[in-house]
């Protein structure tokens, strides 16, 4: 097979996906999400995860993706009284964290933003993400494990619920 035959294109991975075949919740039981194949010969079948292992081969790697989503989502406002969210996207220390922020005029180095239960200060915009630093005598883990928001994706319409935290 040659290089050109298995070259891949992101449009490759676009497709219609009707709304109401997105799941908003999580599946009660853990193996019971929904789970697709793709068989040597192009066909496709449905499945539940639970069913995983008996399409597994020696040889076969699994990568398992142990981690949790935190709360990192603030919404809060400027100085000006103007509305913002904070989605963090990176901790940085104890103090300092990387964070994209929403806003209808972008804050300034130097501006402080009120957020649930601490300030934060604009220290710089380096590219995309802010460099914001928490004036709190807590860590911004605990910070966000105390005032912030489960950040679901775009396509969950609803509000984090206590089962989002517990199974995101």
């Amino acid at each position: 097979m040659t290089a050109a035959a298995t070259a891949s294109s992101i449009d490759d991975f676009d497709y219609a996906l009707p709304p109401e075949l997105v799941a908003q919740h999580p599946s009660p039981v853990r193996g019971g999400s929904r789970l697709l194949t793709l068989s040597s010969d192009g066909a496709l079948a449905d499945h539940v995860f639970s069913e995983l292992p008996a399409f597994l081969r020696a040889g076969d790697v699994l990568v398992f993706n142990d981690t949790r989503v935190i709360k990192a989502r603030l919404q809060g406002i400027k100085a000006s009284g103007g509305k913002i969210e904070v989605l963090v996207e990176r901790v940085l220390s104890e103090r300092e964290f990387m964070a994209h922020i929403r806003a209808s005029h972008a804050p300034q180095a130097g501006a402080r933003l009120r957020l649930p239960g601490f300030e934060a200060t604009v220290l710089e915009r380096p590219g995309e993400l802010y460099r914001l630093r928490a004036e709190s005598t807590q860590g911004v883990l605990e910070l966000l494990e105390r005032h912030g928001q489960l950040p679901l994706p775009p396509y969950i319409t609803h509000a984090a619920e206590k089962d989002d935290e517990q199974r995101y």
